[in-house]
């Protein structure tokens, strides 16, 4: 055993994804010769907490599961000498896929084995640390409804949220601010992207890079006379395609910081959980986390 690395990971997350490949983890952690400390967590906050305390004692912290373990264990490692990993077993699995790291427990732990380090930006909201996306309005919904759901599994669970959604979501005013310059519109939802996709694998904000200092702001906003429906069925093509929506109701900002605001209290979620209601001030750090990434080659960023 040569390289040494705790692993958290919460068993009974999700659909108990994590649990379900921890036994192939194990064993290509030890195929590889990587010395691991395997920690179970309750919830996000324990995750972090657990986190916090590995970064004093290892190098390496992984997080194995989804989005919001990834950030919950990044909140404990932002800031400390220690870098993140991550061993993706959630349902999008965004983060890990912009860093280029395979889905399989064999590719995942092979980064460990012979990744390389690198610096990039997150998303600071008040005292919480973010990875991806930030947003409110209708995709706070579908995420809610998403996470809910027995119904559906993998990926197909953000078809369902979004189809819940729809039939019961309303535009709200929206004001929303970049480095000082006022948006206010009448709207569907805004995205606030440090990473390109979020939803497992909706390419929401396809030019967003993680490491330019910069966050990449996406707003929809109604088009009168025009069902909401219809509006998503002409972008689905360009969310998939990585490229830009280009519907008349979407309008685009780059910047630093973004005051979001509505005409109601609005939930705003990031990574899958929620880090806080409007008004809220989310903001880019520049090259505040270290993480572990496959070595150099052609460009990963997904």
């Amino acid at each position: 055993m040569t390289t040494a690395v705790t692993v958290i990971v919460n068993p009974t997350a999700g659909t108990g994804a994590a649990a379900g490949c921890l036994a192939d983890v194990r064993q290509e952690l030890a195929r590889c010769g990587i010395e691991a400390d395997i920690v179970s967590s309750d919830n996000c906050e324990h995750a972090t907490e657990l986190a916090r305390e590995a970064a004093t004692r290892t190098p390496l912290v992984a997080a194995l599961g989804g989005d919001g373990m990834a950030r919950a264990v990044a909140e404990g490692v932002c800031g400390s000498q220690a870098a993140l990993a991550v061993l993706p077993s959630g349902r999008g699995n965004d983060f890990a896929a912009t860093l280029g790291i395979p889905r399989d427990p064999a590719g995942a732990v092979a980064v460990l084995a012979a990744g390389v380090t690198r610096k990039v930006d997150v998303i600071e909201a008040g005292e919480r640390i973010c990875l991806g996306i930030a947003s409110m309005g209708m995709d706070t919904d579908v995420h809610r409804h998403a996470e809910a759901t027995r119904l559906a599994r993998g990926r197909a669970v953000y078809a369902y949220g979004l189809l819940r959604t729809l039939g019961g979501w309303k535009p709200v005013p929206m004001r929303v601010c970049v480095d000082g310059v006022e948006h206010v519109f009448t709207g569907h939802s805004v995205a606030v992207a440090n990473t390109p996709r979020y939803g497992g694998g909706m390419y929401i904000a396809p030019t967003a890079r993680i490491d330019d200092g910069l966050l990449e702001v996406v707003m929809i906003g109604h088009v009168p006379g025009r069902p909401l429906w219809l509006q998503l069925a002409t972008q689905v093509p360009a969310l998939a395609q990585r490229k830009p929506l280009t519907h008349a109701g979407v309008r685009t900002a780059r910047g630093r910081e973004v005051v979001l605001d509505a005409g109601q209290r609005l939930e705003v979620f990031a990574d899958g959980d929620h880090i806080g209601h409007t008004p809220l001030t989310v903001r880019v750090v520049p090259e505040a986390l270290t993480v572990l990434a496959p070595p150099p080659g052609p460009s990963t960023q997904s």
